[in-house]
């Protein structure tokens, strides 16, 4: 295996890729609080990843999750962060050159993120876990401590994984109140992954 980037002894907590439509970049969140965004030097053929950005996502707590908004014509891109203070949103200032701080969402410790734009891309939602809640517009309450929590990818679903080994998949109604549509039990083997597909 070839080293392609050199993290300076950051010990990566979360990852993930950018859009499609910015290239091929990868975010990465750190215990020490910082996020890092790379470049592949040559998006047909990365061997080499180069550093574009570096920014402090929490002064002081670890970074516990990391997540990319979708891509928009209209808006910069946008990274959502948690941390062990919250959840964070920060977009790209193209003039500066620097990534911006735009909300703070919560004070309590995150787990995990996810955001989503619905299919007809007049809505965004925002999860997290948090404990044993599932947070979205409303809070999902949970038995158990959340570990994951992931959007299908038009917007409709949201799975929600716990310590104890259950999946719930909650959905909203026509009023726009979300409720368990149903749940999946621990079997004798651990689940590795759940995927939802749409309807």
């Amino acid at each position: 295996m070839q080293l392609v980037a050199s993290l300076s002894g950051q010990h990566v907590t979360a990852l993930a890729f950018g859009p499609k439509e910015l290239g091929l970049q990868l975010a990465t969140a750190g215990r020490d609080g910082m996020v890092r965004v790379y470049q592949a030097a040559q998006s047909s053929c990365s061997g080499e990843w180069v550093p574009q950005t570096v920014f402090q996502g929490s002064a002081s707590s670890p970074c516990t999750a990391l997540c990319w908004r979708c891509y928009s014509q209209v808006l910069p891109p946008m990274l959502l962060l948690g941390t062990e203070e919250g959840a964070k949103v920060f977009y790209s200032d193209g003039r500066l050159m620097s990534w911006e701080l735009a909300a703070s969402l919560g004070d309590e410790a995150v787990d995990d993120v996810a955001w989503t734009t619905t299919a007809s891309g007049h809505d965004e939602y925002i999860a997290s876990a948090q404990g044993s809640t599932a947070k979205k517009v409303a809070t999902l309450e949970h038995r158990f401590p959340v570990c994951q929590v992931e959007w299908n990818s038009i917007g409709t679903w949201l799975a929600v994984a716990t310590d104890a080994g259950d999946v719930s998949l909650w959905r909203p109604n026509l009023g726009g109140e979300w409720s368990c549509q149903s749940k999946i039990e621990p079997q004798d083997q651990d689940v590795d992954y759940v995927m939802v597909e749409p309807r």
